[in-house]
């Protein structure tokens, strides 16, 4: 997973329409650049706008827990304790040459990275 070549995608039946957006978000950090934990083991996120879709790049890191409802496209929570959950994955961006995170249900892997 690390490493590899990936696709962004807004995960419809229109994953080849270009004129779509796909959220993309920062995830807060520490001082040391790891992601800061809550109580539950979440991290929490913050929307950064939207990438256009097709966008390339690479992971640049470990996947992390988010509750559902930090997504600005996300449905209402189905759990009594609101604690359904998707994992948020790094991605380095070719075009914008910045980190960004996105659900793992709006990534396609295109091509395996370098075996660690």
């Amino acid at each position: 997973m690390l490493g590899d070549r990936i696709r962004i995608t807004n995960g419809t039946i229109y994953e080849d329409r270009p004129e779509s957006l796909v959220f993309v978000y920062e995830v807060k950090l520490d001082p040391e650049g790891k992601p800061v934990l809550a109580h539950d083991g979440t991290v929490s996120i913050k929307s950064l706008g939207g990438v256009s879709n097709g966008t390339t790049g690479v992971i640049n890191g470990y996947p992390e827990k988010v509750h559902r409802s930090q997504l600005m496209d996300a449905e209402q929570s189905i759990g009594l304790a609101q604690n359904d959950f998707v994992q948020m994955i790094p991605v380095f961006l070719d075009v914008y040459q910045k980190m960004g995170w996105f659900p793992t249900e709006k990534i396609r892997i295109v091509s395996g990275g370098v075996a660690q």
